[in-house]
């Protein structure tokens, strides 16, 4: 049994070499790739499309609308996840008007052929000058989906949270959050629950910069800073069925402190557990996911299931630490893993969708390690084999 350090997820040791298995996205378990977009070579959007889609990958998030990305995913049946910007937040929050505007530009016109099955709002932004924000606009953008008829749909609501801000500039800061459900009339807060959504989910995702605590698993806490809007924003996903949307990044964790962490541990390779009290953890990715769950549980939530907005491996800017090696093995095993199994948490709780960061090398972000998250090159050549049809 492994011993670590206080506030460590992680053990120790050395390099993983991968298997030749080659995956097929079946079952299951929905896996997808996040299309970022701050590269000045990327290949077209029509081009992407169609290396999604010939590489089988079924499931698609973009970080903000792009009509040309929305356009080429038309006729697609590509599973979207689809943005909110961290600056529109509070335009949304405030103003209904805004919400109806966003939805009428950015849903409507694609509505019956693109398939949308996400609307997030924001990424990483609790904590953060928009956090106070999230429910409110969360709730807009709500009701300006079922004012165009599309309310049949079931989904939900949400915003992403990362274990790191560094790589796809998160916000950050300490705001005072009003109760959202203040913004909706009477009857509305007092029915239970929301109507269903049957086709888009309005969801937010999140970072463990709102935990306070995460190891061992069990002690998941949210900060005196988030706690009261993550439960406006539980509150709000409980009520329309939503999930919500976490990034969950091994990579950074073992590479701040590799004394104190293995990266068998870190890219699903364990022999040995980690104990939280009888719960066995054979990976630091599911030690992540269930700190999310204590925290929830803490606050009345436990019945949240979790979507993984992003995660994944650089390829380099980061020796020893980075190489495609370890990143295709630390992919390759995710996907097998969370087709397999829950978390020692929440062993009936599969995780239904994954997001691997991300498609493209970009090469418009800081030098290092955040130009070298791709599974492909800017010419569309892979950086490695993830994928049988590819």
């Amino acid at each position: 049994m492994m011993v670590l350090k206080r506030d460590r997820f992680m053990v120790v040791p050395k390099i993983v070499l991968v298997t030749t298995q080659l995956l097929l996205f079946a079952g299951a378990v929905n896996i997808g790739v996040d299309y970022g977009r701050l590269g000045n070579n990327l290949p077209s959007p029509r081009d992407v499309i169609s290396l999604y889609k010939r590489c089988g990958i079924n499931s698609l998030r973009l970080y903000d609308p792009k009509p040309e990305v929305l356009e080429a995913l038309r006729g697609s049946n590509l599973r979207v996840s689809l943005g909110v910007r961290n600056e529109d937040i509070e335009s949304l929050a405030t103003n209904p008007a805004a919400a109806n505007q966003w939805v009428n530009t950015n849903i409507v016109p694609y509505k019956n052929n693109v398939n949308f099955v996400w609307i997030t709002i924001g990424n990483e932004v609790i904590p953060g000058p928009y956090a106070s924000n999230v429910p409110a606009a969360m709730i807009n953008i709500y009701n300006a989906i079922r004012s165009i008829g599309l309310s049949n749909t079931k989904r939900g609501f949400s915003s992403p949270i990362n274990e790191d801000d560094n790589h796809d500039g998160g916000l950050r800061s300490q705001v005072p959050v009003p109760n959202p459900l203040a913004a909706l009339p009477a009857a509305t807060q007092r029915a239970k629950p929301f109507p269903p959504f049957p086709w888009v989910a309005k969801v937010t995702t999140v970072t463990a910069m709102i935990l306070a605590s995460s190891y061992p698993p069990s002690s998941g806490a949210f900060t005196g800073e988030t706690i009261e809007v993550m439960r406006n924003v539980v509150a709000f996903l409980q009520r329309t069925g939503a999930p919500i949307m976490v990034n969950v990044y091994p990579y950074f964790a073992y590479a701040s402190d590799p004394a104190d962490i293995s990266l068998e541990y870190a890219t699903f390779r364990a022999q040995k557990p980690i104990m939280d009290g009888k719960l066995k953890y054979y990976s630091l990715f599911d030690a992540m996911v269930d700190a999310y769950y204590a925290a929830m549980t803490k606050i009345n939530a436990s019945n949240i299931s979790i979507i993984v907005s992003e995660t994944g491996w650089p390829t380099a800017g980061n020796s020893p630490y980075t190489s495609v090696e370890i990143a295709q093995t630390y992919n390759m095993n995710l996907i097998n893993h969370v087709r397999k199994q829950g978390t020692p948490r929440w062993p009936a709780n599969q995780i239904t969708d994954a997001f691997i960061f991300a498609m493209f090398n970009e090469n418009e972000k800081p030098n290092g390690i955040e130009q070298n998250w791709g599974l492909f090159y800017p010419s569309m050549k892979r950086v490695y084999q993830l994928f049988q049809t590819c």
